[in-house]
């Protein structure tokens, strides 16, 4: 080869273990003068042609050749061979002997150089000359990257070469760790120093992000090239290492990121959610951060919870959320992985289920559209029309119209209204319909012209019709939901209780529900015709569950148990009563599957507004769940903070999904071995509000736990035993003589305790010591709590005439004659309704005939306070009103044994004309200056799930399915289902073992089982405990033919 030809190398860069691109380098075989040096040793005999340097760089006026070879340990000796200079051979000082890294200047023809070598390795001789010096370098072929991570430690020797070849092949870091967010710059050199040659940056320059790669150019000096810089972002700890590969002048490099990323954590749905099939089911998690961005996440989607086979995946997301694709009705179970920019793939997050339920759905309930058929059509054509426009959103699969439908049967123009208000409802949504006592004056002609069957036959959801369709039925259906609704004319005769009896029994699968005109009265007990239609249809027929009526004006609402199996529900609703014959008022109810709950509203699409009392808005369970006698299915704990004082009334505050049918079922309970704890109820006069008052007697802990659920079971309240003083007037038939003497001294006239409420009558006294009154304390009755801290308490609808209220009275200062002290009063002033507090008034207004909660507080010996509550029975009940100043009195004897409050009063009084109050509950708590909060828990089932009934494989079968499909009916009240497999029947052992799911009946391994006995059980779980089903065995045998699968047995409903 002649001098300035070039010498063609093939080189291959492998990339992480891929071969990614063969390249032909050209390199200068020589520039002038030498032709090809090479270098001689005792390592290569002396001989020229065994070690050919390669040359390298021209750097600065300064020619750049090396070889590397294999060294043994021991001392060697050479020289660098140049053949057609006039001085061949170079060498050093005369007896110039190190170990490595080895540098000296050389001369012609020198001394042989000694080189102790330590470590049998690889090493280079680099060999550079110019116009004045000829120079060698001997070091360890060994790439080193010292930088900010190791201190910069050029004796690390922190590199392994991945090859044969030290040079051409590639060679990595040890791993160091890194603690973001931070910068790492670092260097590349060969052997353990920087003389001559390192590799870096051409330019300073900014930190780049991880994961990083690039291209190193190499200099002699060591301010030129600059640092490579790697940006470490995140708040992580994690491991790199560096990979380089030598290349013609320049060093390819790769910053490794080893960590993968943290497991993401799972948010949303909750772990177990039931969720309406309709609904978007989108799944949620956490951000995964890692010095390696973007992180990317991939969902993975079963059937199965081991994940033995994937449904769906999503592949590799940038986003923090997945909306999945329609899905069926069963439990589903979702994991995810996170991957970041490096491609490092984290670990499995943590294992998630839910499940996909039938939908929630709606059905609307029109009662009594009599008055709006006769005088108000637009507001009957509102409601239809409401229906329509909102049967998306709500989905309204049925509208029940419940009789009376117009006010006088003789009138055609009636029923032409009525006919086209209901018009707007057909082939649009299901609606079932039925005459009232109105609607059959003329014997049914009208309402049989006007709403034939032959309207509704070419409808799918219609079932049938008897007696000119006076009473029909229909079938719906939601998801895997099926229902019959049977409608029954006003006082079904026999005759037609006993075709609605053929119907029902004709599908006695599916559940029930029965509408009807007069069913309930206001009181809520069955009238004669309900009497007939819950002997004759409800209580024979065990799938009917709910009876839905008009008729009377008002609502009421009943539950009743059958055969201690199953809860009717009973429900009334008529607004004719009301403006404009009954304002739009009509019923809604959702039916929540996924919750087990009906949600019943009132609402008027002609005022746009609903109506949230009690009575009005409330929740049904469906299905609703049936238990033996004494035992209660449902119990949630309750939190005090901050912790009560002993001896102390706890405010707790009922969450709406607690039916109001369940309240009288209510038990409170400091843990499942104490007694029960007294507590109270507030009332709406004879109906139940939200609010409970518990006297709990310790405070060694924070928390109580409530109990309900039981529908055998009466109220247990006692207000006598919760407040320091109570009276709710209850039980009381009218007149002076109702009222409770043993607790009350009260004028001679003007007093009537009727049910569950006290009116006090004035009748035009003019002076307030003249007010007709009741009186509590002092004298004969006397008040032992005069010297406690306390909350005096009442709830009073106020008349639109003069003055009454809540006064308190005693001896010395305090006392004021008739009305005592008037701390918490309604004054009428001058046309302005104002609260009263001590002189002060609160220059607002009140309403009259509206229940407001008068409320005085006693503290410190001498405070006294005032507050005014709404009272009415809506979403404002208890909030504050009006507060007055804080007086200044002695109210207790301990500190003022002349001058203290002894005694309460309630009063009315009228200067001029007859002025009633009205007083429906007194309670005296005691005070404390921070008054104990309380956050109840979810609800819980409180006893353990029924045994599961396994299905197949049969007890002692045999199959030849090695991935036999197991069936069992479900526990009922489970949480979850274990299914357990094993050749031992202590199930020590299992080969599955798996957590299914609330609602799992069945599961089919992913994998078989090997051939044997195996037995079997399914354990249902809640968080009252575990049930476990029986034990049953198979055999697996892959010869002999598989047994058919069994039929499922008809579930009971």
């Amino acid at each position: 080869m002649k001098s300035g030809e070039k010498l063609l190398i093939p080189t291959v860069m492998v990339i992480s273990g891929i071969v990614a691109a063969l390249v032909v380098v050209l390199l200068p075989l020589a520039v002038g003068n030498p032709t090809l040096p090479s270098v001689c040793g005792t390592f290569n005999d002396w001989d020229n042609n065994v070690d050919p340097m390669m040359w390298i760089i021209t750097d600065g006026g300064k020619e750049i050749w090396e070889r590397t070879r294999p060294l043994s340990g021991g001392t060697h000796e050479y020289k660098i061979y140049v053949g057609d200079w006039g001085d061949q051979w170079w060498g050093g000082p005369s007896g110039y002997q190190t170990g490595v890294p080895q540098s000296l200047d050389l001369s012609s023809p020198g001394n042989n150089i000694g080189l102790v070598i330590n470590i049998a390795d690889n090493y280079v001789f680099q060999f550079w000359f110019d116009s004045d010096t000829k120079h060698v370098v001997a070091k360890r072929a060994a790439f080193q990257v010292p930088g900010t991570f190791n201190g910069w430690n050029v004796n690390d020797n922190n590199m392994d070469n991945l090859g044969p070849d030290p040079w051409n092949d590639y060679w990595e870091s040890q791993v160091y760790t890194v603690t973001g967010p931070r910068v790492e710059n670092f260097k590349i050199i060969m052997g353990n120093t920087y003389e001559i040659y390192h590799w870096g940056w051409e330019l300073d320059g900014s930190p780049q992000p991880m994961p990083h790669w690039g291209t190193a150019i190499r200099r002699a000096s060591w301010n030129a090239p600059c640092d490579i810089k790697v940006s470490f972002p995140a708040s992580t700890t994690e491991n790199f290492k560096i990979r380089v590969r030598h290349r013609e002048g320049s060093v390819d490099y790769w910053v490794i990121d080893l960590t993968p990323p943290a497991p993401p954590s799972l948010l949303s749905p909750e772990n177990g959610a039931k969720i309406p099939r309709t609904e978007n089911v989108v799944l949620s998690w956490s951000s995964v951060d890692d010095q390696s961005r973007p992180v990317q996440y991939k969902i993975y989607l079963s059937k199965d919870p081991t994940f033995s086979t994937i449904d769906y995946e999503s592949g590799w997301i940038s986003e923090n959320s997945w909306q999945l694709p329609s899905l069926g009705l069963r439990t589903w179970y979702w994991k995810i992985q996170a991957r970041d920019a490096a491609g490092n793939v984290g670990e499995n997050s943590s294992v998630r289920s839910f499940t996909v339920v039938t939908e929630n759905f709606t059905i609307v309930v029109l009662p009594d559209t009599q008055y709006y058929s006769a005088s108000y059509p637009a507001i009957f054509e509102n409601q239809t029309r409401w229906i329509v426009n909102s049967k998306t959103d709500m989905n309204i699969v049925f509208v029940a119209h419940l009789g009376d439908i117009v006010d006088n049967s003789y009138s055609t123009v009636q029923w032409g209204r009525a006919d086209n208000a209901m018009k707007i409802l057909d082939g649009v949504v299901p609606y079932g319909i039925l005459p009232g006592n109105h609607d059959l004056q003329d014997g049914g002609v009208n309402y049989s012209t006007y709403f034939p069957s032959s309207r509704y036959e070419n409808y799918s959801y219609w079932g049938g019709s008897y007696a000119n369709n006076k009473n029909n039925y229909q079938l719906i259906s939601v998801g895997d939901i099926n229902f019959i609704v049977v409608n029954l004319q006003y006082n079904p005769p026999p005759d037609v209780l006993a075709w609605a009896d053929s119907v029902l029994e004709n599908h006695s699968d599916i559940p029930a529900i029965i509408c009807t005109h007069s069913y309930l009265e206001l009181n809520g007990t069955r009238n004669s015709a309900g009497e007939n239609i819950w002997t004759n249809l409800v209580v024979p027929n065990r799938n009917v569950f709910l009876v839905l009526c008009g008729h009377n004006h008002g609502e009421a609402m009943r539950m009743d148990v059958i055969d201690n199996s199953r809860i009717v529900y009973q429900l009334l609703s008529n607004y004719q009563s009301l403006e404009n014959g009954g304002n739009g008022f009509l019923r809604v109810m959702k039916f929540a599957p996924s919750e087990n709950r009906i949600y019943v509203y009132t609402y008027s699409p002609h005022l746009n507004r609903f109506e949230t009392d009690s009575d009005s808005q409330f929740s049904l369970r469906f299905p609703a769940l049936v238990l033996p006698e004494n035992t209660w299915l449902y119990r949630r704990k309750i939190t005090i903070s901050p912790r009560n004082p002993e001896n102390f009334q706890i405010k707790i505050v009922l969450p709406p999904d607690i039916p109001v049918l369940e309240y009288p079922s209510i038990r409170f309970f400091e843990n499942r071995g104490s007694g029960p704890l007294p507590y109270w109820i507030e009332k709406n006069e004879d109906r139940y509000m939200n609010i409970v008052w518990v006297r709990r007697l310790e405070n060694s802990d924070d928390e109580i736990w409530m109990y309900y659920g039981n529908p055998y079971v009466t109220s247990a309240e006692n207000g006598d035993n919760v407040f320091l003083f109570f009276d709710d007037f209850g039980g009381g038939t009218g007149g002076q003589g109702a009222l409770n003497t043993r607790k009350w001294w009260a004028t001679d006239t003007g007093i009537d305790v009727y049910e569950t409420v006290l009116r006090i009558t004035d009748y035009g006294e003019p002076e307030d010591k003249d007010a007709r009154r009741v009186e509590h304390g002092g004298g004969q009755h006397g008040m032992w709590e005069n010297t406690i801290p306390r909350v005096i308490e009442v709830r009073v609808k106020p008349s639109q005439w003069w003055r009454g209220g809540l006064g308190l009275n005693g001896p010395g200062t305090f006392y004021r004659e008739g009305t005592g002290q008037q701390y918490a009063m309604f004054f009428r002033d001058g046309g302005t309704y104002q609260f009263f507090s001590d002189e002060t008034w609160s220059g607002g207004n009140y309403q009259a005939d509206v229940y407001y909660i008068a409320s005085v507080s006693l503290y410190d010996n001498n405070k006294i306070r005032a507050r005014f509550y709404y009272g009415r029975d809506n979403e404002n009940y208890r909030q504050l009103a009006w507060q007055a100043p804080e007086k200044t009195r002695n109210w207790s004897y301990a500190s003022d044994p002349n001058n203290y409050c002894d005694k309460y009063v309630l009063s009315a009084w009228d200067t001029g004309s007859d002025s009633s109050y009205y007083f429906d509950w007194f309670i005296v708590r005691k005070y404390s200056a921070v008054e104990p909060g309380t956050t109840v828990g979810p609800e819980q089932v409180s006893i353990k799930p029924s045994a599961p009934q396994l299905l197949s494989p049969a007890n002692g079968s045999s199959t030849n399915d090695n991935t036999p499909t197991f069936m069992w009916v479900k526990g009922e009240y489970a949480e979850n289902h274990r299914l357990l497999v094993d050749n031992d029947s202590d199930f020590s052992s299992p080969v599955i073992n798996v957590y299914l799911g609330p609602l799992a009946e069945q599961y089919t391994p992913g994998s078989g089982i090997p051939d044997g006995l195996y037995y079997w059980k399914v354990v249902a779980i809640n968080e009252a405990g575990s049930t476990p089903s029986d034990v049953w065995s198979f055999r697996g045998d892959t010869g002999p033919p598989a047994q058919p699968t069994p039929t499922r047995p008809a579930r009971r409903r």
